[in-house]
């Protein structure tokens, strides 16, 4: 009856060990599949909050208003998100003033767009280096 128990329990642990190693491969599809959908149109998928006009924040930047470092602040907040809800660890290797840099010179050329515009191009550009291949914009898809 000992060794009965033990084959149960073996067969019990044999399972459980099965379903282990199948779930990261479960959840590596979850993980891509939630990643395509949450960029697939990140500024027209969901409500952005906080974001301000590019128009605004260049003037704010011009004039040294609080406004830049509200809108600069809410950038890098913004594609860490990005970074974190796709598992696409874009940041390393940029810094903050390189960011507004890239930033300024899109909002200056699309001064009808918003930061999260200008962010989400950001992001698919620092994708598109980080993999050597073209990535396909979210809006293009």
């Amino acid at each position: 009856m000992k060794s009965m128990t033990a084959d149960v329990n073996s067969s019990s642990v044999d399972r459980h060990v099965i379903a282990l190693r199948a779930a990261p491969m479960r959840r590596t599809g979850i993980v891509l599949a939630a990643a395509l959908l949450a960029t697939a149109s990140v500024c027209d998928a969901a409500e952005v909050r906080g974001v301000r006009p590019c128009e605004t924040w260049i003037e704010d930047r011009a004039n040294g208003n609080a406004g830049a470092v509200l809108g600069e602040t809410w950038v890098i907040g913004y594609l860490s998100g990005l970074a974190a809800a796709t598992a696409q660890d874009i940041l390393p290797g940029t810094d903050n003033r390189s960011i507004y840099a890239w930033l300024a010179q899109y909002c200056r050329e699309h001064p009808g767009d918003d930061l999260a515009d200008g962010a989400e191009t950001l992001y698919w550009e620092l994708l598109r280096q980080r993999s050597g291949d073209e990535v396909p914009h979210a809006r293009a898809l």
